[in-house]
């Protein structure tokens, strides 16, 4: 899949707990974490600080320090 997808990035995980499982993140490298925010802030009719967020990356600070609670 990754050779005919060549134009998004691939991040592949494990869990030590359960090695015989397999994750993978496939992301488009344009996607953007702050525009898909406004997006959905805009979808919803919300202001950020009405916003609860959650993360688990560096990358997911985009939002988290947006939302008026992250």
């Amino acid at each position: 899949m990754q050779q005919e997808f060549s134009d998004l990035v691939f991040a592949y995980a494990c869990l030590p707990t359960y090695p015989s499982w397999s994750f993978v993140s496939i992301i488009d490298p344009k996607a953007c974490k702050h525009a898909a925010f406004d997006c959905l802030l805009e979808y919803h009719q919300v202001k950020p600080d009405q916003v609860i967020a959650f993360g688990d990356a560096d990358s997911d600070k985009v939002f988290l320090s947006r939302a008026g609670l992250g």
